[in-house]
């Protein structure tokens, strides 16, 4: 059955950087999601026909990552500035992310590497694709946007350093995805990812495992 889904695309190094953290824990990996598949999940929509996905691809491609800095207000009144100066020609920078933690999903027993701290860009594009996909009658349940990309499935607890990560409520619950709670994090040296763009993914089951093949790609930087 083909699937869609929206994702931020993980950079080379990154990619690199995220396989080698599980080459380090593989022994207590059942089920390693395998490097080329790594991506950060930013809306899934499950069945969608070719209308709906164009739709919604029309609202993906107008995403622009908001200013940092400046508050409504002022980027209305510097929009207004008669006669602006012309702007040197400066190439578009890629966005950032730096994952600092592993975790496990309870019940869905999915270790996954996360951020503690969400761009205030990520939530603003997992918001409006979430959005345009409800907008065309896609059913997504209304959940926290917890950003994170699966390292493994089948993983009742983890040993990582002196640290050890479990599938059990024990100090606290920072949100839900798909139904299930976040429990025990445990800090990594920090990885940094290059995000230039994101994609609709279609996900297909072979006999060599889960395919995804991008079906169209959106280009995104930092706003001048």
């Amino acid at each position: 059955m083909a699937r869609y889904f929206y994702a931020l695309d993980i950079d080379e190094r990154g990619r690199h950087d995220l396989a080698a953290l599980q080459a380090r824990i593989l022994p207590s990996l059942p089920k390693p999601t395998p490097p080329k598949n790594l991506h950060l999940t930013l809306a899934f929509l499950g069945q969608a026909t070719d209308e709906q996905l164009t739709a919604i691809n029309q609202v993906a491609a107008t995403f622009a990552p908001p200013k940092a800095n400046l508050s409504a207000e002022e980027t209305a009144t510097n929009s207004q500035i008669q006669s602006p100066k012309p702007r040197p020609n400066i190439q578009p920078q890629p966005l950032t992310l730096t994952v600092d933690h592993l975790a496990i999903f309870q019940t869905a027993k999915v270790l996954y590497a996360g951020l503690q701290i969400t761009p205030h860009w990520l939530a603003a594009l997992a918001k409006q694709l979430i959005n345009a996909a409800l907008g065309q009658g896609i059913k997504i349940p209304e959940r926290e946007f917890i950003p994170h990309i699966t390292l493994s499935r089948k993983v009742s607890q983890l040993s990582f350093g002196e640290s050890k990560v479990e599938s059990k409520i024990e100090d606290k619950v920072k949100g839900e995805v798909e139904g299930k709670k976040e429990i025990n994090s445990v800090l990594i040296p920090p990885i940094v990812l290059t995000i230039s763009s994101f994609s609709l993914y279609l996900s297909k089951s072979t006999a060599n495992g889960v395919d995804y093949q991008v079906i169209e790609r959106f280009n995104i930087s930092k706003p001048l």
